[in-house]
């Protein structure tokens, strides 16, 4: 009884009570094939228009490296790609990972050799005997030229861009010279690739790197890599205005920041009842408030002590310049003037009075940044302060004198002990045991330096 290239690939699958087949489970496999052939089209024009080199019929998906596995052989790793078949068929084609892979006979003597990968069909051994009397193979297999006999992946014969190519290399002896050609690798297509930078951080997301990278916008496909569409926080001098369609998703990330006491935390205070009087604002004397002003009081001292271009607070919507800050009165004075009575005031540190298209920066240059929301109030999101070390007293010694012109006395009880001379504190010196004190005129921790950015990204 012959074999007849049947297979059953449709979807009923077994039929009940019918052993083992029905009749309509099967088809001749050449019709198989031809559905299969346009399947495989499809599959490929869909992936290669998805890739950057939509006109490119030949890429590497993944994997398919060529490397030196010593003594004279090679390794190829998993992979695959947009290949063809034996008839230049597009067709997705795969290869698994092959280890210590012999020269082909007689190629041993530094010829220039290449490894390609061609798609290929096989069928199955396994069959099926049918009730009509028929036996058919049920199974056919993706496969690759090589897959039964290895010497086949091989070509001395340049393929000139006419097939997948995973490397070239040669082989002088046990001397593996690679040789740096292979097929390009599928790239994703400008759009996804422009979407995948843009979302790979989010907008006003604070970055450091070790040097100044060029902020560029515009993004060209052919140079992904110069696409960089962030700003540099450490080459800003004093304050920066941003407005325009580029750094748009900034300015709408900047515009939403709003100041707050303890954010997300238990006792979080964002906005406070103040009372408004022609330009000047009298905040409520409590610990949010109190706290707020005082970090905005230390805010303005970094930018220069001046209020020009500096913050806003916001009043029935509307963003007033700040242009004083009295923290014992808790006033806060601006320029124009707020409806008055009692009001909500809230802090957009970012807005620039008079637009909603443009948001402001600030400079930042030898800053750390340091985790907000202490209970004490120092450190509010968004703003600045100088260096601070922690309070303390000094230890002192001193030699005894004596003299009658000496006003300055030790007593203990009605017990003078000693006249003192002058007593100056002068530098910090060794304790003999951590080294010479280092001094500098802001207090800060070991650090490396690098350039800051903050992160523009797409809406």
């Amino acid at each position: 009884m012959s074999t007849i290239p049947f297979t059953n690939t449709t979807g009923d699958g077994q039929v009940p009570e019918v052993n083992p087949d029905a009749t309509t489970d099967y088809f001749l496999i050449t019709d198989y094939n031809q559905d299969k052939s346009y399947l495989q089209s499809k599959m490929v024009e869909i992936v290669q228009m998805m890739s950057y080199e939509t006109s490119n019929a030949l890429q590497i998906l993944y994997g398919g490296e060529v490397s030196d596995a010593g003594s004279g052989r090679i390794n190829i790793s998993e992979g695959a790609g947009i290949g063809r078949d034996l008839s230049g068929r597009p067709r997705l084609v795969s290869i698994p990972s092959l280890t210590n892979i012999s020269m082909p006979s007689g190629y041993v003597n530094d010829t220039q050799l290449w490894v390609v990968l061609k798609y290929k069909e096989t069928s199955a051994s396994a069959s099926r005997q049918h009730f009509n009397g028929t036996t058919y193979i049920y199974q056919n297999l993706d496969s690759y030229v090589g897959n039964d006999n290895i010497d086949l992946i091989f070509t001395s014969s340049n393929p000139s861009g006419n097939e997948l190519l995973l490397g070239s290399f040669k082989m002088n002896g046990t001397t593996y010279t690679d040789l740096k050609e292979r097929s390009s690798e599928w790239v994703t297509n400008s759009a996804s690739l422009k979407r995948s930078i843009d979302y790979s951080k989010q907008p006003g997301e604070i970055f450091s790197i070790d040097g100044l990278v060029t902020e560029n916008f515009v993004f060209n496909p052919s140079t992904p890599r110069t696409y960089f569409p962030a700003i540099c926080l450490s080459t800003i001098d004093i304050y920066r205005n941003l407005n325009g369609a580029n750094p748009s998703p900034l300015i709408n990330q900047l515009l939403s920041v709003k100041l707050s006491y303890l954010t997300g935390k238990s006792g979080e205070v964002s906005s406070w009842s103040v009372t408004v009087s022609g330009s000047n604002i009298t905040f409520p004397n409590n610990v949010s408030a109190n706290a707020i002003l005082a970090a905005l009081a230390e805010d303005v001292v970094v930018h220069g002590g001046s209020y020009s271009n500096w913050r806003t607070v916001t009043i029935a919507g509307t963003n007033y310049a700040i242009t004083n800050i009295n923290l014992v009165t808790r006033v806060v004075t601006v320029t124009g003037t707020p409806a008055t009575g009692t009001q909500t005031a809230e802090f957009y540190p970012h807005a620039v009075p008079g637009s909603s298209t443009t948001a402001r920066e600030f400079e930042v240059s030898g800053k750390t940044i340091i985790s907000g929301n202490d209970p004490d109030g120092y450190f509010i999101s968004g703003l600045r302060t100088r260096g601070f070390m922690q309070g303390h007293r000094h230890r002192f010694q001193s030699a005894t004198s004596s003299g009658s012109t000496d006003p300055r006395i030790a007593a203990f009880g009605n017990d003078i002990i000693g006249l003192f001379a002058d007593l100056n504190v002068l530098d910090p010196i060794s304790d003999g045991t951590n080294g010479t004190p280092r001094t500098r005129k802001t207090t800060h921790s070991p650090a490396v330096s690098g350039m800051l950015y903050k992160w523009v990204g797409a809406n």
